[in-house]
């Protein structure tokens, strides 16, 4: 009877860690995904495959010198003129292909927002 009590204590222990480390390999994943963004207190006329129009201008870091245009929308995003945001978006996969889009971009957080002086 003892050796069964042992046994069975053995294998939800190592059960235990198991889950454990499944755990611990699967938060990484998550964040791998998350992007920063610098977008900026105006929009940039621009025409693409996924968007026609005004697009954000878009800095990947602070030491960005030039604005670049990003011409696809951030789902979820509310932009308003005039405010340099810093913000979280999570990049994931298109759930459609379409030509020139490698990601589709959710917004998360902001991380930051300032009046621009114009």
């Amino acid at each position: 009877m003892k050796s069964k009590t042992l046994i069975l204590t053995g294998f939800l222990a190592l059960s235990s860690l198991a889950v454990s480390a499944q755990k611990k390999t699967k938060a990484p994943k998550a964040k791998a995904n998350l992007k920063t963004f610098i977008i900026g207190p105006k929009k940039s006329p621009c025409m693409s495959i996924n968007q026609r129009g005004d697009c954000y201008e878009l800095k990947t870091s602070k030491s960005q010198k030039e604005w670049d245009n990003l011409s696809q929308p951030i789902k979820g995003f509310n932009y308003t003129p005039g405010y340099e945001y810093v913000i979280q978006v999570r990049a994931d996969k298109p759930k459609e292909q379409l030509e020139g889009a490698k990601e589709e971009y959710t917004f998360v957080k902001t991380v930051s927002k300032k009046k621009v002086k114009s």
